[in-house]
């Protein structure tokens, strides 16, 4: 196995089949098991997300169902409420990984996230565009806001804040007294150990170099 940066190849943030999506998620990153529980209730149940009973059915409040069903079209398993050949692939009954139980699954899927037609701008500015190697959160929001100027000048700052705290949250491990329940629950793709903490609360690092869990075909 080789060794990798920790940003994907450099693309243009805008390809004419992305949309110009800021802070769809509902303010959740994505947690353990909500990719495999929306694919899974998909197949059960056609356009379960639009229902009035989703939140019953999904066993989540309705701001989840909505952050669910954005995750699962970001991630690309699932495709206008259906599931998608790669959905089937990587989550379906003889996936190649049903419950996400190898770091491999998420490299696939962070890389999926990012891939033309993107539905997270802020994400694919995040690892394609941004050029700070260490920086705060307010550096980000900086250079994020110019790109945003550019694309969409009507989004306000707030949902680029909001899709900001949602990046950390994903990639950062977070310390457990900041947070309660389940949110003091580290989201899966903090395994990927692409960002992390640089001396204090406020400044953060990409980690480049070897990547002991990538697999050698994403080296």
């Amino acid at each position: 196995m080789g060794r990798t940066s920790t940003k994907p190849s450099n693309r243009a943030l805008a390809s004419p089949l992305d949309a110009i999506a800021f802070a769809r998620h509902e303010t959740f990153a994505p947690r353990f098991g909500w990719l495999k529980k929306g694919f899974d209730r998909t197949l059960e149940e056609d356009r379960i997300f639009l229902r009035e009973d989703a939140p019953v059915k999904l066993g989540v409040g309705k701001n989840m169902v909505k952050s669910i069903r954005y995750w699962c079209h970001a991630f690309k398993v699932l495709e206008d409420d259906q599931p998608t050949d790669f959905g089937q692939q990587l989550l379906g009954e003889q996936g190649w990984d049903s419950y996400l139980e190898d770091p491999a699954s998420l490299w696939l899927l962070h890389w999926k996230l990012l891939e033309t037609p993107c539905d997270a701008t802020a994400w694919k500015f995040m690892f394609n565009q941004f050029r700070s190697a260490e920086f705060t959160s307010e550096d980000l929001l900086n250079q994020l806001s110019d790109e945003r100027d550019r694309l969409a000048p009507r989004i306000a700052d707030s949902s680029l804040r909001k899709d900001i705290s949602c990046i950390l949250r994903m990639y950062v491990e977070q310390s457990p007294q900041k947070w309660k329940g389940e949110d003091s629950l580290n989201c899966p793709f903090t395994e990927l150990g692409l960002i992390t903490r640089a001396g204090d609360s406020r400044h953060y690092t990409f980690r480049i170099g070897y990547k002991p869990n990538l697999p050698i075909m994403f080296s």
